[in-house]
């Protein structure tokens, strides 16, 4: 046990592991446990290793570990679960395993945490081992003052005033040798640096660390001067005909300085390259190197442009030789081998020599083996040599190429294959290649050659020695010997495996009334026969079976081994059979038989059958009769027999062969007849209803017939009889007649309504929904002024009502509800039912006007013009008048003719008959003045002789002269009037 430590400082539990090993011996301790800790000075932190001593061991074990705190716990006494770790096996020697390697911060002070270990042996036996530190930790690992700085320490002279140095931090930051702000030489450059100075990281800020200190530090501690030129290195050879690349490498340091590199191979253009970088360039390129100041410095030659360097190309003078091909000695035959060689591989420029002598193409290697050729390669003169000049050859000896060979001889003794038989006893010669054979039975030569031979006797002493040819090594036992085993006669072991069994007389279980004689079992066993004797002296074979025995009979049994085989175990039996002399009928007792009575159902009419049902008893059987035993038939045991309500019955029973019965009484029953068995039922009365309407959605008329059960239906729809009419609703059209009778099924009735109740429906309405149409409602077209005074007309408008079920129109027209604009005049309104509606107190179809609105507003100039009438012409039942207007404009006058559209022109109008004309300005271009005509009635009374012009019967109106005597001068005053000024009158509106 290692001594316990106190540490000052606690560390944090760390990670667990496990190490298996072999343990020492159970009465053995583990060993001592040591903890050491280093300084790294790479991470500045300690590395610390556990290891552990064990005496040499010879039980398996697994050692566990634990990483502890800075403060004693305890020694492990016993399995702790916490341990853990991974299996290392230790061989029987004394050896020390790690256990653990860890790393705490180099600030780490004091003795560090403890370790303990746990041993554990396959005898269950327990070692516990602990361990700590030995000298406590500083806390310095991560100091790194000795580290070297490098700086320009300042001189007297004024040619060199500084050089390159590279103290210590150490002697940086305490100012010694002269070294730092506060030393005496306050001029050196210093640059700013990290350090760890007791395991704190601290910083450095430098000395004359300004940019002019910083060029002269990255200078080498020199002032910046002449540029330094570049560094050329050729080509060399890499193998034949081949060479590598050629670098030019630009110097480094150089302040203020931009380097520019041209080759031949980039069409000697310079481009810039940076300092300290290496270039390369094929064998035989030129290449030129110049360098310019940079902004801000000035060179002290001015330009520098170095001299252009041309690269060798030695590739056509590289060879490689090739090493010679080498081919071994080897076994050609058993005890034989080749002789080895070597093959001078051509190569062009190169000479191959072996001491003095030159050699080409393939050499044979003679003399003992192993040996050694050292083939050397000369280049001719002005070559270069690639690789090695000369080639060790190293010919190894095949060994004395004997053949390995193995034989195994066969012996086989003579072993029974039968009874009284058995195999020859035999030995057999391998055919081996490289041996021979010389072979002695009971010291009497015998045949040597390969194959198997017999062995005579059976018994006897062989010897086979087996020798090596020339060439040829034995590796298996070159003389073997062998006795033989004689099998003797081969008889084998026959036995009876189940000796024969015997039964007495008895009485038949199986069968009442019965006897089972006396028998024997012969049972069969392999290679065993058997003969049977009744007097114990003439005996005659007997097969394997069961063998009946007459009542008080004798018999002896003997058990005979087959040729080839020995009988052991027991072989000779006998036995007597016995007589009973009782007698061996069984009891046999009737059974009651199943009486059912028929009973009224207690849910539907009727009862149920009358039946009765024999049952089985062991050993006996039954007759029965419905006639007072006048005839008998056999009976089913088991089967259910209906009978008539009132019926009698009688069951005999029967004794069967092999039984006697305990009760030989004749068995009877009489059922009773359950009478009348009908069930009263209630009905359900049937329901009808009338069409109906519900918001336009229209119900049939329709009865119902209730599902009730041992209830049907015959219904009569307007004399039609239907029957058996499930029930359900169906439906029925407005005036049909329907008749329902409700039937009560075969054996139910309606109480005192018997069987049948009647139900009468008339259906009288169409179903459809009543709907009381709304009148429209109008207003007038009005005029209004507008923005520029002049009228502005809007139609009047009819508002169609919204009525459910009805469809208005609009002079013939369907409309939707709602608004729509008109003309003045008079429009018709009408209502018509939609589908699944009728109309009710409907007043229409209504007449609507909307009157002509009063002129507002200033009124436009237009043209004014005059409408004319020519007076019928015509001497035949027929004439023509014309329409026309002072303008001779076709549309400028808007005319109708019996309330019809018709055009400016010519029309026919019958011989007796009359029209009515009309006439309107066509606005708003052309207008009436306020006091012209607009309506007349044109008359053509009878017609006169052809030539005579009759007189026009105009009515409705008046001209100052007439159309016909003073329309040329309403002509001329229309025109001048329209020439002087235009009429001002309203515009019609579109």
């Amino acid at each position: 046990m290692l001594k316990k430590f106190l540490a000052g400082a606690t560390t944090a539990l760390l990670a667990l592991g496990l190490v298996s090993l072999v343990a020492a011996p159970a009465s053995a301790h583990t060993g001592d446990l040591d903890v050491t800790a280093v300084c790294n000075t790479q991470t500045h932190q300690y590395d610390f290793t556990a290891k552990l001593k064990i005496a040499q061991t010879s039980l398996n074990g697994s050692t566990h570990y634990k990483v502890g705190t800075s403060t004693f716990d305890h020694t492990p006494k016993q399995s702790d679960p916490t341990f853990s770790g991974a299996a290392i096996v230790s061989t029987n020697n004394p050896s020390t395993i790690t256990l653990t390697t860890f790393s705490l911060p180099g600030s780490t002070t004091g003795y560090g945490p403890w370790v303990y270990a746990q041993t554990t042996f396959t005898d269950n036996y327990f070692v516990g081992s602990d361990g700590q530190l030995l000298q406590p930790l500083d806390g310095t690992c991560g100091d790194d003052t000795t580290k070297k700085i490098t700086i320009c320490h300042a001189t007297a002279s004024g040619s060199n005033p500084w050089v390159k140095q590279t103290p210590n931090v150490s002697s940086i930051i305490q100012g010694l040798g002269g070294h730092g702000s506060s030393g005496v030489n306050v001029d050196d450059i210093i640059p700013p640096f990290d350090y760890t100075q007791n395991g704190v990281v601290k910083h450095y800020d430098g000395n004359n660390w300004s940019a002019g200190g910083q060029q002269i530090w990255n200078n080498d501690c020199t002032q910046p001067g002449a540029p330094r030129g570049p560094t050329y290195t050729e080509a060399v050879c890499t193998a034949t005909g081949q060479t590598g690349d050629a670098t030019v490498t630009i110097p480094s340091g150089v302040t203020g300085a931009q380097y520019w590199i041209k080759s031949s191979n980039t069409g000697n253009t310079y481009a810039t390259i940076a300092q300290g970088t290496t270039a390369s360039f094929p064998a035989g390129t030129t290449v030129r190197v110049k360098v310019t100041p940079l902004s801000g410095y000035e060179l002290s030659i001015k330009p520098v442009e170095f001299a252009s360097h041309p690269f060798t190309n030695v590739a056509s003078k590289c060879v490689q030789p090739v090493q010679p091909t080498v081919v071994q000695s080897t076994c050609t035959a058993p005890g034989e081998h080749g002789v080895p060689s070597y093959t001078i591989i051509a190569t062009d420029h190169v000479t191959y020599k072996v001491g003095n002598s030159t050699v080409s193409g393939t050499k044979l290697v003679y003399g003992a083996l192993p040996k050694t050729v050292t083939v050397t390669a000369v280049v001719s003169y002005g070559y270069i040599l690639v690789g090695p000049s000369s080639f060790t050859l190293t010919f190894a000896d095949p060994g004395d190429c004997l053949q390995d060979v193995s034989v195994t001889v066969g012996f086989e003794n003579a072993i029974c294959t039968a009874p009284s038989t058995s195999t020859d006893a035999t030995y057999t010669l391998p055919d081996v290649k490289g041996v021979s054979y010389s072979v002695t039975i009971n010291g009497v030569a015998a045949d040597s050659s390969v194959g198997t031979h017999v062995v005579v006797p059976k018994n006897a002493s062989i010897v086979v020695d087996v020798t090596a040819d020339p060439g040829y090594r034995l590796t298996s036992p070159g003389h073997n010997t062998w006795s033989y085993t004689d099998p003797g006669a081969c008889l084998v072991d026959a036995g009876v495996s189940t000796v024969p069994t015997f039964s007495q007389t008895a009485c038949n279980v199986y069968v009442p009334g019965g006897i089972t004689p006396a028998a024997y079992t012969l049972y069969a066993a392999d290679h065993i026969s058997y003969e049977v004797s009744t007097d114990n002296v003439t005996f005659a074979p007997k097969a394997v079976g069961t063998w009946n025995l007459d009542p008080g009979q004798h018999v002896w049994i003997h058990a005979l081994a087959d040729p080839g085989y020995i009988l052991v175990g027991p072989g000779e039996w006998d036995f007597t059979s016995a007589d009973l002399g009782v007698t061996c009928d069984y009891d046999a007792t009737p059974a009651t038989p199943a009486w059912v009575d028929a009973v009224c159902h207690d849910a539907r009419p009727g009862h149920t059958h009358a039946t009765y049902t024999v049952i089985a008893a062991e050993g006996v059987h039954y007759k029965v009769s419905t006639d007072l035993g006048a005839t008998w038939t056999d009976a089913t045991p088991g089967v259910v027999v209906k009978v008539a309500p009132d019926a009698v019955v009688w069951v005999q029973p029967i004794a069967d062969p092999g039984y006697q019965l305990t009760d030989s009484s004749i068995l009877k029953h009489e059922f009773v007849d359950p009478g009348n068995c009908e069930l009263t039922i209630d009905y359900v009365q049937p329901t009808a209803t009338d069409a109906t309407c519900t918001e336009g959605d229209v119900t049939p008329g329709s009865y119902t017939l209730a599902d009730v059960e041992h209830v049907t239906y015959n219904v009569r729809v307007n004399g039609v009889l239907t029957k058996n009419v499930a029930p359900g609703t169906y439906t029925a059209d407005n005036g049909d007649h329907v008749v329902v009778t409700t039937v009560a099924d075969k054996g139910w009735n309606f109480g005192d309504a018997g069987r049948t109740v009647k139900w009468i429906f008339d259906f009288v309405s169409d179903g459809l929904c009543a709907v009381s149409p709304v009148e429209a409602t109008v207003t007038d077209q009005i005029c209004t002024v507008g923005e520029f005074k002049q009228g502005v007309y809007t139609d009047g408008v009819v508002t169609i009502p919204s009525t459910t079920g009805v469809q208005y129109t609009l002079d013939g027209e369907d409309v939707d509800a709602g608004p729509h604009s008109v003309t003045p005049g008079d429009h018709i309104v009408a209502a018509i039912a939609l589908e699944n509606y009728k109309l009710a107190d409907y007043t229409g179809p209504w007449t609507l006007t909307s009157k002509l609105a009063p002129v507002c507003g200033d009124l436009p100039s237009h043209p004014i013009v005059l409408p004319e009438i020519g007076d019928p012409q015509g001497c035949a039942a027929t004439a023509t008048f014309t329409l026309g207007n002072n303008l001779d404009v076709a549309d400028a006058v808007i005319w109708t003719i019996d309330g019809q559209p018709a055009n400016a022109g010519s029309h026919s109008i019958a011989v007796g008959t009359s029209v009515h004309v009309h006439a309107e300005p066509n606005g708003p271009v052309f207008g009436f003045t306020e006091d012209q005509q607009k309506d007349w009635t044109v008359a053509f009374t009878n017609a006169a002789t052809c030539g005579d012009l009759k007189t026009l019967a105009l009515t409705g109106g008046s001209l100052p002269t007439g159309l016909i005597g003073g329309g040329a001068l309403l002509l001329v005053a229309g025109l001048s009037l329209l020439s002087v000024q235009m009429l001002r009158r309203r515009r019609d509106q579109v």
